[in-house]
């Protein structure tokens, strides 16, 4: 349809002007069936003109002289380094590009002491040669922020962070730079020197690429890290908050001590240097530290990926709240039941929990060195629990030069490890009288570990009746000994039999 356009001028101050001071102009369209309509033009790009640094309200500063606002896409690419500052007032733009890659800073700078916040609505791209600078807890927001260059200062970025390979975020002493968003991740470097970065959504550290160093500095991840690439600590104190989930290399250097306040899922490598500390707090999970620095386990330790070995290069301090779990689902360390392997000296306290894996069928008189030591052993666990689900089954610890030991036992004459000698135990041995079983399996009907279910197995059931507490009230009218021996022993003589 044709039409023509005339334009309705807006009025700028006391004169009359083409645009009004946001670069907007109003115009009336005449429609060719005779309809009409007033429209609005908005200028959608403003270029940052100026080649010199200047406050980003200024109008004179751009290629089209109106303030930047909600319906502009403003790029910051100067022809030379200098920085752009933020009014105290705040500004919302539909979208922003900072620097063009080139070797000419452009910095954005968030200053304001009591305002001066800056809104993307659109996502946001800081290219190589952009600085974006927060001062005062400012807050830079956008859905999203691809960046390439660099981000840095105190303040919030309420935005999901794609750190690029060449991407920066850098936090230096007293300062806190908070991330706000439902995912980030990095590709680049994300560098804290005496300050603290706070990771509000969940992060992945790329592999390759993705560093995140810290100097006595504190780094939250609240919703978790994933970890792909390198995490490096180095002098002073560091803490790490929130879980993490480590798939790459994690580095404790320098002399420094590094607290870790929540679970620690390694499947891959922990490297404690030499004349530094880690501390675990939470779950200490999958494989173990190398390096030759201390080691304090406060919470959890689990050691493997069940069952599996735990290996440190130094020397092991257990806390007195902490817990040490072992699987035993076989009679090879590794592969059958969990072991930790430390090269220094190793120091005991807290709990032991012992739990059954895979199935696999335990029995008094097995042994499993859960613990071997290159060092000295101090201490002892102030609690052992079974977790196995058999209450007969008694947990004994020892030691020897080079290895903790557990050694398990039970009530003789106890066959399905109840805690009770009973008809349940009578009842295992008839079940194979005169069977070869597997040896010394106790479930199996051969406590006397022959490998054979005779008069021996027989013995210890019966010269032990009624021992223990009966898993039951209901376990009740239980024959007397002796004339339980004398129907038992009348019932094997119908029971057809290969030896005697």
């Amino acid at each position: 349809t044709s039409a023509f356009i005339s334009v309705n001028r807006a009025s700028a101050g006391s004169g009359r002007a083409p645009m009004n001071d946001v670069g907007q102009i109003t115009y009336r369209v005449f429609l060719a069936n005779g309809g009409q309509a007033i429209a609005l033009f908005s200028i959608p790009d403003l270029n940052w003109s100026s080649t010199t640094s200047g406050f980003l309200n200024n109008p004179a500063n751009f290629d089209t002289p109106v303030v930047p606002n909600s319906f502009h896409d403003v790029t910051i690419a100067p022809a030379n380094a200098l920085t752009v500052t933020v009014p105290t007032g705040g500004t919302i733009l539909e979208s922003l590009t900072l620097g063009d890659g080139s070797n000419h800073t452009a910095t954005l700078l968030l200053n304001g002491l009591s305002s001066g916040d800056l809104r993307s609505i659109e996502p946001a791209v800081i290219n190589a040669s952009g600085d974006l600078s927060l001062q005062n807890g400012r807050t830079f927001s956008a859905p999203s922020v691809s960046n390439a260059g660099l981000i840095r200062g105190d303040g919030t970025v309420g935005a999901n962070l794609t750190n690029l390979a060449t991407g920066q975020v850098r936090v230096t002493a007293g300062q806190n730079l908070v991330l706000t968003g439902t995912n980030h991740t990095n590709a680049g470097s994300i560098e804290s020197v005496g300050g603290q970065v706070t990771v509000n959504g969940p992060m992945t550290n790329q592999a390759a690429t993705g560093l995140i160093a810290a100097r006595d500095a504190v780094l939250r991840f609240n919703d978790g890290l994933t970890n792909n690439g390198s995490v490096s600590l180095s002098f002073g104190h560091s803490d790490v908050f929130g879980d993490v989930t480590n798939n790459g290399n994690v580095v404790v250097s320098g002399s420094s001590d590094v607290t870790f306040f929540d679970d620690i899922a390694n499947n891959a490598a922990i490297n404690i240097s030499a004349g530094s500390t880690a501390v675990f707090f939470g779950a200490l999970t999958g494989n173990g530290t190398a390096g030759g620095g201390d080691v304090f386990l406060e919470g959890d330790t689990r050691p493997g990926f069940s069952p599996g070995i735990m290996s440190f290069g130094g020397d092991v301090n257990f806390g007195f709240f902490s817990s040490l779990t072992t699987e035993l689902g076989g009679l090879t360390a590794g592969s059958g039941f969990d072991q930790l392997v430390i090269a220094g000296d190793v120091a005991l306290s807290g709990t032991l929990d012992v739990t059954g894996f895979g199935g696999f069928t335990l029995s008094p008189g097995m042994t499993f060195d859960i613990i071997t030591f290159g060092g000295n052993l101090t201490g002892a666990f102030n609690n052992v629990v079974n977790s196995t689900g058999l209450s007969g089954l008694t947990l004994s610890v020892t030691s020897d030069a080079d290895s903790v030991n557990l050694v398990l036992g039970g009530l003789i004459g106890d066959l399905n490890l109840d805690g009770f000698v009973g008809i349940e135990d009578l009842n295992l041995v008839l079940g194979v009288w005169n069977e070869p079983v597997p040896a010394g399996n106790w479930q199996s009907g051969d406590p006397s570990g022959d490998g054979f279910v005779g008069i021996e197995d027989l013995n210890q059931v019966l010269g032990n009746w009624n021992a223990g507490k009966p898993p039951s009230q209901a376990a009740t009218n239980i024959p007397e000994p002796g004339s339980l021996a004398i129907l038992t022993l009348a019932g094997l003589s119908l029971i057809h039999t290969r030896r005697w």
